[in-house]
């Protein structure tokens, strides 16, 4: 027999550094532009005017007085505390507050929450006072003075020298109010009242009850009558006088807006205007237009051509438009932010008495079909977002606040991105840096999650907000598109649909500009939305593949929600003609959690984790255990942003291969490594056979990839060529030239994908090196890209050293499973035995029980099992999918599929030459899984995780050992035995794993006992058992065919059903219950309530039967779309008429059935798994009745009409 020592001890990375496009050199922002101030042209008589004859400002920002805040439970009077506006009310004694500043960062306790997220008294009161001083010139010849307020959120009442002057509305809008009438030369009082909530997300609300009609009675429920903005956080809510505070003064006449169309195809621009004249007298003026550069050092000069027009001017209001031919006008882009100042001037008897200023950019933004244009330019979006919350309000100050902004968008502009989005709510005064540095806009409203309405009143604030809004922000060359909103449910709420559909009417009217509209960002996931035709212009996808759900799943999962899409807006010739973006993805930019004594081996640090809650807002670290690993999570050195960067990297790789796709923006915020890779203009990646990044391969051995590239500029490259090679490899940073790839034809705006074979050179020993990939044309690089790649010598399958164990192998009667596990085997000279499960193990040192892919018809006999490895035994189980076998009492084996393993004990020698990087994602047939069924409970025994996606609960095993009596077990959940010899990582570890348990010695030092975990049960005596008889009253079957068609079994979800519920008397969590057959019954068996996400179901079951006295009542239930949130009751009525109530509490004793696991107050009950290959199941809890001597006449089950559909399958009484 021919046997080497082969060394696989370590792992050597060389330094090897990346290989991504450079960043863009972006200069430091300095502002570029003229202040409007310093505005001047020449008037009729052709004398110099300048925009500060006109128009003055004085600042009010500082120290005003403060009430102190107030709370209550019931909104506040309009009215309220009269006294505080009088001129003489002694206000000494209040607070001194900063403006502008959100009232909350003085006053902390106000924005507090109890345990429940809940603020008690939402409604908030508060009243600002200032004395300012107005010289009398200023009210002379009949001069304006104007209150120009940023921001006054939300309900804000003025009062001016004890009089009341106006009301405005808005947290995200100006306010501008004339308050000349109300002033007199000298001091003067202001004072403003304001009111405000925390909206229904914070608010408390009752319960939803049920009359016999089965309507829902929200008596007190809160109901927003305007828009919050974001509301991930009750923190997230500002009020006060957050933005600037100024005095405006003005001539009698005074423009009040102005907004201008470039229209790129005439060179011209459409003015519209709005001026206030204040004379009471008919006012005969000339209009003259005059545009000039806004840029500093460069030619003033006036490019507008066109004469001064002649209007007269009624008392009041009056509104007009005009335009004005441009000549020889410069494009504004990100590439060249050029900047104009388009000056009006009032000209009556040759004396120019008004005067108005706006600074713009000549450009348009179109859709075109499903595509977008730039100045009649195709043009790509590459996106980011920015979350508004973080910006105002801070104290700060105006300039301070730019800084942070020009900051941001320097980096981004280096990295490549061309458009922010302002993610939840408007960014405010700050938009003049994103004009001056060329970054794009995504303008979004304060409509975000909000799902619960007063319909008049939402739509009587809302309208005029918008206007308000757009106003503000029309003439922004940067704002290129508006979004309504953020995440809105409007399935089954049309009041919702209602408004969604008057905000995008309401902006087509305010903007002839015709710049794009989308309902709201994230429109596309209509499973969790609604699904109806909204009108938009943009269709927004919100989807977090990679985080919460398996990254090779990408395609898969977007095929489903754009073929739904493709489904409700084509139009009429059957055509799906709308943008389609994705504006959230990837993610990895929440819920950090660092530990930098977080220690590598140790089960109980491990361990204290896995014992944490996680969910989608708090991973607690655990949360990211099946995406990055918990180490990794909690290090301070790479923390989340190492999972942005290998994520955004084979997330943002797939959608620029999408030509489905015009736009993308990963919710990252913050600057990314490798970001360049995916904001370059012509894109060039590479897939393996399954369409997957590469991760491993074996030297000297041919593997297939394809070559994508993908050309999104108007330049044509025919000809390029594919540059391959490798960097790193045996410790040698210099790149080897690997080959050469001819690129024919790459038309302008186009992909295309050229599939070659690749092979590596010999390595000295299993190593990650980087394979590289660079695109040239005409001897220039054009686009390049690099991948962290394991490379492994085919000695790995070279034979071990010999071994003087005896060592069986179970037949477990699948011969496939059992060849392939023999080969690896005879591979690595390991000799065996076939033995049969009743054989007598006493003569073998070593049992080994092979992979099971299925059923394999029996259950090992454990006692014996673990008696024969107390005396020395070594008992290796592989794989086992689950369903396969039971495994010893207490645990079980629970479908998990993933692409990442996490290590937890990453030195055990299994692991030899090998690091964390080899357990994500293999080069396999099975798209990149490592593992499809894990242990569970998870104990002290593990070795490496099976961790859970973001938002889901349930953590398993990947990897077990313990020590028993004189032997120890191992179990390897790992899919290695099918990728021996293809994938490099697998075949390394299979090899480490067979060496550790048939020629080692030593059991690893890391190894705890072995650990018998127990099943969670309650209480329970069989004999006392009352079944209740669901069967006239149970709705669905088990089983599904079509989803969402109204009609199906269990949730209507097609084939993703409980078909596999097993039937009759069973028990679990020590309660038994009695599952109706569906053949016996009509095909019902369970009961299924109403959900906005399938709301075809009944909202209520009412009066099943009990007509018995019971100690406890015990409920086999479930839920889809489950949340953590009330979801539905059981009202349990009694013969002396009165009535108790359980709640379905989701997250505390109902939970989603895709995700079952224990909660505070249920037991998993049956789980099983479904064709699509995950493990699903149902909860068993139990209510304590406390009337027990009271017979129980009927109970009935009512949904609470939230996202989550409850499922009832069996409730069993104890006596």
């Amino acid at each position: 027999m021919f046997v080497c020592v082969f060394n696989f001890a370590g792992m050597v990375r060389a330094a090897v550094k990346p290989f991504v496009p450079k960043p863009k050199d972006v200069p430091v922002y300095q502002k570029t532009t003229v202040t409007r101030q310093s505005i001047e042209v020449s008037d009729a008589k052709g004398q110099a005017v300048r925009f500060a004859d006109f128009v003055q400002t004085q600042s009010l920002n500082g120290h005003w007085q403060c009430s102190g805040l107030e709370t209550s439970d019931q909104p506040f009077a309009a009215d309220t505390d009269p006294d505080f506006a009088r001129v003489n009310f002694d206000d000494d004694s209040w607070d001194s507050i900063a403006v502008p500043l959100d009232w909350y960062r003085k006053y902390p306790n106000v924005r507090k929450v109890n345990a429940k997220g809940v603020c008690e008294k939402p409604y908030v009161k508060g009243w600002y006072r200032k004395q300012v001083s107005i010289d009398a010139t200023r009210l002379a010849d009949g001069g304006r003075v104007l209150l120009d307020i940023g921001v006054a959120g939300y309900d804000a009442r003025l009062f001016v020298n004890g009089k009341h002057a106006g009301d405005h509305h808005g947290d995200f809008t100006p306010w501008h109010i004339d308050i000349t009438e109300h002033l007199k030369a000298g001091n003067n009082q202001l004072a403003i009242r304001i009111l405000t909530d925390f909206g229904p997300k914070f608010s408390p609300s009752a319960k939803s009850r049920w009359t016999d009609k089965e309507t829902v009675e929200t008596q007190t429920q809160f109901k927003a009558i305007h828009v919050y903005g974001s509301q991930w956080s009750i923190s997230n809510i500002k009020a006060g006088l957050w933005q600037d505070v100024q005095l405006r003064f003005t001539k009698p006449i005074y423009f009040e807006h102005i907004l201008i169309d470039p229209q790129i195809d005439s060179a011209s621009l459409n003015v519209r205007y709005q001026l206030l004249n204040t004379t009471k007298q008919v006012k005969k003026v000339q209009v003259t237009p005059v545009v000039i550069s806004a840029m500093k050092d460069e030619d003033r000069r006036n490019i507008a051509g066109r004469d001064a027009v002649t209007l007269e001017l009624q008392p009041g209001r009056n509104t007009g438009s005009f335009t004005i031919q441009l000549q020889s006008p410069r494009f504004w882009s990100p590439d060249t932010p050029l900047l104009y100042d388009l000056a009006v001037c009032l000209t009556e008897n040759q004396n120019t008495i008004a005067m108005g200023t706006e600074r713009f950019g000549y450009r348009q933004f179109q859709r075109r079909g499903n595509q977008f244009y730039l100045n009649g330019k195709r043009i790509y979006l590459y996106g980011e977002n920015i979350q508004s919350v973080r910006m105002g309000g801070f104290g700060k100050g105006l300039e301070a606040e730019k800084q942070k902004f020009a900051s941001m968008l320097q980096t981004f502009k280096s990295q490549g991105y061309n458009i922010i989005r302002s993610a939840h709510m408007p960014f405010i005064q700050t938009l003049d840096v994103f004009d001056e540095m060329g970054m794009m806009l995504f303008n979004e409203w304060g409509w975000s999650f909000t799902k619960d309405i007063d319909e008049q009143l939402y739509e009587q604030h809302n309208l005029k907000e918008i206007t308000q809004w757009v106003h503000r922000d029309y003439n922004h060359p940067s704002v290129v598109m508006w979004s309504m909103g953020n995440e809105i449910k409007f399935g089954e709420r049309p009041e919702v649909k209602r408004q969604m559909e008057k905000q995008v009417q309401h902006v087509r009217k305010l903007d002839t500009g015709n710049r794009p509209i989308s309902s709201f960002s994230g429109s596309g996931t209509w499973p969790t939305y609604g699904k109806d035709r909204l009108e938009t212009d943009v269709i927004d996808l919100h989807t977090y593949n990679g985080l919460s759900g398996l990254w090779v799943d990408w395609e898969k999962n977007l095929n489903i929600l754009h073929n739904g899409t493709v489904q409700t807006y084509k139009d009429s010739s059957g055509q799906f003609n709308l943008p389609y973006i994705i504006w959230e993805c990837v993610g990895f930019s929440w819920g950090k959690v660092l530990n930098a004594n977080f220690r590598r081996n140790d089960i109980k640090q491990y361990m204290s984790y896995v014992k944490r809650d996680t969910n989608w807002a708090k991973p607690n670290g655990i949360g990211f255990s099946g995406t990055i690993g918990l180490a990794a999570a909690l290090d301070p050195k790479r923390s989340l942003a190492y999972g942005r960067a290998v994520y955004g990297k084979r997330i943002l790789e797939q959608i620029r291969a999408d030509p489905r796709f015009q736009g993308f923006a990963p919710w990252f915020s913050k600057y990314v490594d490798g970001a360049t890779v995916w904001t370059q203009p012509i894109f060039s990646g590479l897939r393996d056979e399954q369409s997957v990044l590469p991760r491993g391969y074996f030297a000297k051995q041919t593997s297939m990839l394809d070559l994508i590239v993908v050309n999104n500029t108007d330049m044509a490259y025919d000809g390029a060529v594919a540059h391959l090679s490798v960097a790193g490899l045996n410790g040698v940073d210099n790149p080897i030239a690997l080959q050469s790839i001819p690129i024919n034809t790459l038309a302008n705006w186009s992909q295309t994908k050229i599939p070659f074979e690749m092979v590596l050179p010999e390595v000295q020993y299993g190593q990650v090196v980087q394979l590289r990939l660079e695109v040239m044309y005409q001897n220039q690089s054009i686009s390049c890209n690099s991948y962290d790649i394991y490379v492994q010598s085919n000695k790995v399958s070279y034979h071990l050293s010999r071994t003087s164990k005896k060592i069986g192998v179970l037949n477990l009667g699948r011969e496939d499973d059992l060849h392939a596990f023999e080969v690896v085997l005879r591979d690595l000279g390991v000799l065996c035995n076939r033995i049969s499960p009743d054989r007598d193990l006493s003569g073998f040192d070593v049992l080994m029980i092979p992979p099971a892919t299925g059923h394999v018809g029996f259950n090992p006999q454990w006692d014996e099992l673990f008696d024969w490895v107390k005396q020395g035994g070594v008992l290796l189980m592989m794989e086992q999918r689950a369903g396969a076998m039971k495994l010893w009492p207490g645990a079980s084996l629970t479908g998990a599929r993933s692409t990442f393993a996490d290590l937890v004990i990453p030195d055990h020698p299994i692991f030899a030459g090998l690091e964390q990087f080899n357990f994500d994602t293999w080069n396999n047939a099975d798209t990149g899984k490592v593992i499809h069924s894990m242990v569970m409970p998870f104990t002290h025994n593990a070795i490496a995780a099976r961790g859970p996606m973001l938002g889901r609960r349930k953590i398993g095993m990947a990897i077990v050992e313990g020590k028993l009596g004189k032997g120890h077990i191992v179990c390897s959940q790992l899919d290695v035995v099918k990728q021996w010899g293809v994938d490099p990582s697998a075949s390394t570890y299979l090899r480490n794993l067979l060496k550790y348990i048939t020629v080692d010695k030593k059991v690893s030092k890391y190894v705890q006992p072995w650990e018998m975990p127990q099943l969670p049960e309650y209480d329970f005596k069989a004999s006392n058992a009352v079944f209740i008889n669901l069967r006239g009253h149970v709705n669905r079957s088990f089983k599904d065919d079509v989803n969402n068609d109204g009609k199906g079994g269990w949730t209507d979800q097609g084939s993703n059903d409980f078909r596999s519920m097993p039937l009759g008397k069973q028990t679990f969590a020590g309660v038994p219950f009695e599952i109706i057959d569906p053949a016996t019954q009509k095909d019902a068996s369970c009961i299924v309530l109403y959900g906005t996400s399938r709301p075809a179901f009944p909202k209520a079951v009412r009066s099943i039967p009990v007509n018995a006295t019971l100690k406890n009542l015990s409920f086999l239930h479930t839920a889809a779309w489950g949340k953590h949130l009330p979801i539905g009751e059981y009202t349990i009525h009694y013969a002396d008429g009165s009535t108790q109530r359980c709640v379905m509490e989701g997250g505390q004793n109902i939970g989603d059935w895709w995700d079952c696991d224990k909660l505070p107050n249920a037991y998993p009950g049956v789980t099983r798994i479904i064709p699509r290959g995950n493990t699903v199941g149902l909860y068993v809890t139990q209510w304590e009745n406390p009337t027990p001597n009271v017979q129980i006449t009927t109970i009935d089950i009512l949904s609470y009409s939230t996202a989550a559909v409850p499922v009832v399958v069996a409730i069993t009484g104890q006596k």
